[in-house]
């Protein structure tokens, strides 16, 4: 939805999720199970992912949504490359460095979880050891969203 509307939305979280993009089947459709976008073996560099986000709202000039991204290490359903491929894609929109995030913090939000920050829009939170339902952090997310 960050993608495609990025004039409705200033802030956005993704619980394990994936790509803006990466689940369109093999078949073009865009409601149907996307094996090889599940199973994490969508990758693709920052620019590429950036481009594919940036492609679902052709001329669109104004500020993109900053987003914050969760991800359970032991995510079965959605695979943790995806997070990996999430985080890539929104430092890409903001043209931050992947390779070299501003800061990474273990143990934040709490014990087990790290959270990396690329820059000021853009920011990952992996659980480790979590699945596929990592907790919703509700306080957190609305700070995050600038409202606590």
């Amino acid at each position: 939805m960050s993608a495609t509307y990025p004039e409705l939305f200033k802030a956005a979280i993704v619980y394990s999720g994936v790509s803006a993009g990466c689940f369109v089947s093999s078949s073009g459709a865009i409601d149907a199970w996307n094996s090889t976008c599940s199973g994490g073996q969508s990758i693709a560099t920052p620019q590429a992912w950036a481009k594919v986000a940036l492609n679902m709202y052709p001329g669109y000039t104004g500020t993109r949504p900053k987003m914050q991204i969760y991800h359970g290490s032991a995510d079965a359903t959605l695979k943790p490359q995806n997070y990996q491929e999430t985080t890539k894609q929104w430092a890409g929109v903001f043209g931050y460095n992947y390779d070299k995030p501003q800061s990474t913090k273990q143990n934040d939000p709490q014990s087990g979880y790290t959270r990396t920050v690329w820059g000021p829009s853009v920011q990952g939170v992996l659980a480790a050891g979590v699945g596929h339902s990592v907790p919703l952090r509700g306080a957190d997310d609305m700070k995050f969203f600038g409202f606590a």
